[in-house]
């Protein structure tokens, strides 16, 4: 696989003409940018801005001229920088979703204790507003569990995909 970093902003046929071999029939120039586009769904080929990296097939179809080889190594750090980064995230949320919990066992602790409620014995409406408190901190409860898996399995099929790319 190889690398090419967009220079300046340009479209997709643009950069065409300047990855593309030129003697390719249509067809397969067709399938040479479907190729491309593929290995970098990161990239808006309508509007390519100055500083892209775009992913380039080892390919007859391709100018390996203006692309540079891209070698395990480099392939390794980017696999360990963004497993970092994505785990870093993760942990952000875990953090997050920790911080929620807490604070809602601190309040649900505050709404059981008897001084709480020997005065919401006093006012069934208050009684009631209590209740929908605490089914609200159980939901948020579970909807911060619930986004931490999820959260779990964007990571993993970030890295998956971002794996099957350099692999490609």
């Amino acid at each position: 696989m190889r690398m090419f970093v967009i220079t300046d902003d340009t479209t997709a046929d643009a950069l065409s003409a300047q990855l593309l071999n030129a003697n390719l029939s249509a067809a397969q120039a067709e399938a040479a940018l479907e190729s491309l586009q593929t290995l970098n769904p990161h990239a808006d080929f309508n509007k390519l801005v100055a500083g892209t990296v775009l992913f380039v097939p080892d390919s007859p179809a391709f100018n390996a001229g203006v692309s540079d080889e891209i070698g395990a190594d480099a392939i390794q750090v980017l696999d360990r920088i963004a497993k970092s980064g994505l785990d870093a995230a993760a942990a952000r949320s875990k953090d997050a979703t920790a911080a929620t919990v807490a604070a809602g066992a601190d309040i649900t602790k505050t709404l059981k204790s008897a001084a709480f409620k020997r005065i919401v014995a006093t006012d069934p409406d208050l009684a009631h507003e209590v209740d929908s408190a605490a089914a609200a901190i159980k939901q948020q409860k579970d909807a911060a569990t619930s986004n931490d898996a999820l959260v779990a399995n964007a990571v993993d099929a970030a890295l998956d995909t971002l794996r099957a790319m350099m692999n490609a």
